[in-house]
């Protein structure tokens, strides 16, 4: 299945985009072969996130999809990722309409790589 996964670095509001072939469900080792390289040398961590991918800013009104991070990214102190940060939020305002914008900026932000998919890929 084609499937399309955004790379989001940090310092960088613009992905590098590829398209790959997926199986519908692809199992965790195919996603920690896709997801782990770029992540530096990090074990992946999943995030579920509302994303739009044919959105200029990716997060309004947004599917649901799979987010990708190191799960030890803070504790690296990697840099934070602003864009990735503004997508997970968003989802969590979304699921949440009563979170308001100040509860949603004490939320942890994502830190280092982030790759998401255009759609669920995680099962």
């Amino acid at each position: 299945m084609q499937t399309r996964m955004f790379i989001y670095q940090p310092g960088s509001d613009e992905p590098v985009v590829s398209t790959i072939e997926l199986a519908e469900q692809p199992g965790y080792d195919a996603l920690k072969a896709i997801v782990e390289p770029h992540l530096d040398g990090g074990h992946l961590e999943r995030v579920a996130v509302l994303f739009d991918p044919n959105n200029e800013n990716h997060v309004h009104e947004g599917v649901q999809c799979d987010l990708f991070v190191d799960d030890d990214g803070m504790r690296k102190r990697l840099p934070v990722n602003y864009a990735a940060t503004r997508i997970y939020h968003a989802a969590s305002r979304r699921r949440n309409p009563q979170m308001s914008q100040a509860e949603a900026s004490r939320m942890p932000p994502i830190y280092g790589v982030a790759v998401v998919f255009d759609r669920r890929v995680w099962f």
